[in-house]
């Protein structure tokens, strides 16, 4: 027989405290209607047309805010409801909803201000005109059926780092150097509402402006990012594609002048690339031409898993695979007199060799199996190379993924001697608040009170003083943890926590690390250094961002996220009492590494 229809419901809803803010999905589309009430102040967000589905208990908030609720005032409507505690309001103005997608909501709440006769209502006003902004064009494609998302545009030494979360997608770049225009398409991605343009990063790469748009499309295509660069001067860029999916878009090679008056397609390396089409002028200039360029040092890091390129002059590089052996050829260079390499027994880099093959120098290595160096391609400069400055190249070797059942990596302690160093550790949230609920009720509070104390553990075993702001299972509010930090007079703080997403987005895992200061950023990315080596997981890189615990600590601070509850890969591995050790293991090297080059 026929089954009724499953109506609409709401799938997921959380309330970051640290950020005020309220993240929602429906299995639908839906627009909601928002109204402010007063005596109490409560933000109450309906939601037409969808039920609630699975109650859940009310999440409490803080001294401000008193808690945030879910419920169904009647059939067809769930209600969502911000509630104020006494005597405090919110600024109408200031709230900002805006829609990821029709089926993905952010509300952006402001500070609470204190209630005074000036402000006080009365209980029967409310304010009903909140305005609510429309997701971006091309929004409108089912999650499911878009490969991927930018997430963010960051700066970096070497150019910009272009955060994605989903599938890799196959994007294309054009060069036009009559417009002194490069664009770069990312087809089947959606763009994120929090991206930015990096404004004060433009001026040192030459570049007069940047524009990241979601394209307009039609109903039955596809969304569709585009990044926009406008040069000062001409020059050639490239898009690379990383270990983790992720693009990195920075300047390459200078074009020579047959080149320059031509429209230069380059495209992903599985895709075939146009054969040149000729250009206005046939005259080249010999030393603009690739080469001339010198490998002065090479050098192994085994804290970072990693081999740096020493260069100087005008170099370019490509990579070939061949199962565990890699070759890095730089055409048109020579090396210096470099000196050997030692290798440690447990490096996972097994050899290095370098030879001059004609004009071109070959760098040959080998890693050990379970190292993960990139995407396999025959020639492709997109599996983790990435170029800082103009004079060092890093390699990095990503371990795989560690998953339940295999055996755990080693993850020796550096010696920090006899400093004497305090830290503060800070379990994220606690007590009434088990922070994410993600896939099989695994609590976000259950990972971090598990890592936590290992931490402090290792950290202790290195001579270093440890506070805890909170030692067992109690709630406890964001200014008493800043306050626990100030009184011991902590050189380091550092919050961990387990991140979550829409119970839609499994496919969204890995580890990211935040700071709100330039001292904070170097610890976050000894962290997040540490983390990614030892767990193989993605890396969701390292970012600034103003919670309430780095913000206002006074220390170098950093927040760490050791994967998604909500992730099919990361909650499996977030369950396991080993992988649980390992991740408190490499938290706690980083800390040690931080303390040994920095303090």
């Amino acid at each position: 027989m026929a089954t009724p229809a499953a109506a609409d419901r709401l799938e997921f809803w959380q309330f970051d405290e640290d950020d005020n803010q309220l993240v929602f999905t429906t299995d639908e589309a839906v627009r909601p209607d928002v109204r402010l009430i007063f005596n109490p102040t409560r933000l109450v967000i309906d939601l037409p047309g969808i039920e609630l589905g699975q109650q859940r208990s009310p999440q409490p908030g803080d001294d401000e805010i008193r808690e945030v609720r879910v419920g169904q005032p009647q059939a067809g409507t769930t209600r969502l409801v911000v509630e104020l505690a006494s005597g405090y309001t919110f600024d109408p103005d200031d709230i900002d909803i805006r829609g990821r997608s029709p089926r993905e909501w952010v509300v952006q709440l402001p500070e609470p201000e204190p209630l005074d006769d000036a402000t006080a209502t009365d209980a029967s006003e409310s304010i009903d005109d909140i305005e609510v902004e429309e997701p971006p064009p091309g929004a409108g494609a089912d999650l499911l059926e878009v490969a991927s998302e930018l997430e963010a545009v960051e700066p970096a030494d070497y150019g910009f780092y272009l955060r994605l979360s989903g599938e890799d997608v196959p994007f294309e770049i054009d060069q036009t150097r009559r417009d002194r225009r490069i664009v770069l398409d990312l087809p089947n991605t959606r763009l994120a509402p929090s991206v930015q343009v990096p404004e004060d990063s433009l001026e040192q790469f030459g570049i007069e402006a940047m524009e990241i748009t979601q394209e307009e499309v039609d109903e039955d295509e596809l969304p569709r990012v585009r990044v926009t660069l406008d040069l000062e001067e001409w020059g050639d860029w490239q898009a690379v594609e990383t270990a983790v999916g992720d693009i990195v878009l920075q300047p390459g090679r200078q074009a020579s002048d047959d080149e320059e008056d031509s429209e230069v397609i380059a495209e992903s390396p599985d895709d075939e690339t146009p054969e040149d089409e000729g250009s206005e002028d046939d005259t080249s200039d010999e030393d603009s031409a690739v080469g001339s360029g010198q490998l002065q040092s090479i050098a192994f890091l085994p804290e970072r898993n990693a081999l740096q390129l020493r260069v100087s002059g005008d170099v370019s590089y490509s990579v070939e695979q061949n199962g565990t052996n890699y070759r890095l050829r730089f055409p048109n260079t020579r090396a210096t007199d470099i000196r050997p390499l030692v290798l440690d027994r447990s490096s996972r880099l097994l050899n290095v060799a370098w030879e001059m093959d004609d004009a071109d120098l070959v760098v040959d290595l080998e890693v050990a199996a379970d190292v993960r160096v990139g995407q396999p391609a025959e020639t492709s400069t997109g599996f983790g190379l990435r170029q800082q400055g103009d004079r060092l190249i890093t390699l990095a070797f990503e371990r795989a993924a560690w998953t339940p059942g295999t055996p755990l990596p080693s993850v020796p302690m550096p010696d920090v001697g006899d400093r004497r160093i305090t830290v503060v550790l800070d379990p994220g949230h606690g007590g009434r608040d088990p922070g994410a609920v993600g896939i099989r009720g695994l609590q976000e509070v259950e990972v971090v009170n598990a890592v936590t104390p290992e931490v402090a553990a290792l950290l202790e075993q290195q001579g270093v003083q440890v506070v805890l702001t909170r030692a067992d299972n109690r709630t406890l509010e964001l200014e008493t943890r800043v306050q626990v930090a100030e009184r011991a007079s902590a050189d380091v703080f550092v919050s961990i926590h387990a991140n979550a997403i829409s119970m839609s987005r499994p496919d969204v895992n890995g580890i990211e690390t935040f700071h709100a200061s330039s001292a904070g950023q170097i610890l976050a990315a000894a962290i997040q250094d540490s983390l990614i080596e030892a767990t193989g997981s993605p890396s969701r890189g390292v970012k600034s961002a103003r919670f309430f615990v780095i913000r206002r600590t006074s220390m170098p601070a950093a927040l760490v996220e050791v994967g998604f509850v909500t992730g099919a890969e990361d909650a499996p591995r977030l369950e396991d009492p080993g992988y649980r050790r390992l991740l408190a293991q490499a938290i706690a090297r980083g800390i040690l590494q931080y303390i040994r080059d920095n303090r």
